[in-house]
């Protein structure tokens, strides 16, 4: 009845020609669910500091495989290298870069992750300027993949390293008279 509807989504899977009415099948049903978020902060630097940027990941339980291309100004911000690789991850994730893009693959993940954030790993950015941190456009850079083979829809909320503004005062002596 419509007080007891759910969407659900799943896959059946058994053995035999046809597996509709069979005894053999499974049917393996998953609850509707919050897509995979993958998140990067925005934060603060001065000129010629080397900052780490997490890279948050979340609602993933379920996820087997992902491609991203994330894009930055390289004349603000040059990549260093990575750290803090999180265990639930090592030997899966794959990373490319040049000057201006960091493009990220996941594979072989099921099971390896939960819907909990986590951090994958810590990009390292020499930074001389500002730059945003964002998704590149083309829609193949941002792919998802369950652990059933099936598309995923995905959500990406971009951050940034932006310099912290100082405001200098300038002390100027006031001349003074001794009596």
């Amino acid at each position: 009845d419509s007080l007891h509807q759910s969407h659900l989504w799943g896959q059946l899977t058994g053995t035999g020609p046809t597996i509709v009415n069979s005894q053999e099948a499974v049917l393996t049903v998953l609850s509707a669910r919050t897509p995979p978020i993958l998140r990067i902060d925005s934060l603060g630097a001065c000129p010629g500091s080397i900052v780490q940027m997490p890279l948050y990941l979340s609602q993933a339980r379920g996820v087997d495989s992902f491609y991203v291309v994330l894009r930055y100004n390289p004349d603000s911000l040059q990549f260093q290298g990575t750290n803090s690789l999180n265990p639930a991850v090592v030997g899966r994730i794959r990373l490319m870069t040049t000057p201006g893009r960091l493009e990220i693959s996941g594979s072989g993940l099921s099971g390896h992750l939960t819907d909990s954030s986590i951090v994958l790993f810590n990009a390292e950015f020499f930074v001389t300027a500002s730059s945003a941190i964002t998704l590149d456009t083309i829609p193949r850079n941002f792919s998802w993949i369950s652990r059933f083979g099936q598309p995923l829809a995905a959500t990406f909320v971009p951050g940034g390293i932006f310099l912290n503004v100082t405001q200098q005062v300038e002390i100027m002596p006031v001349p003074f008279l001794l009596s």
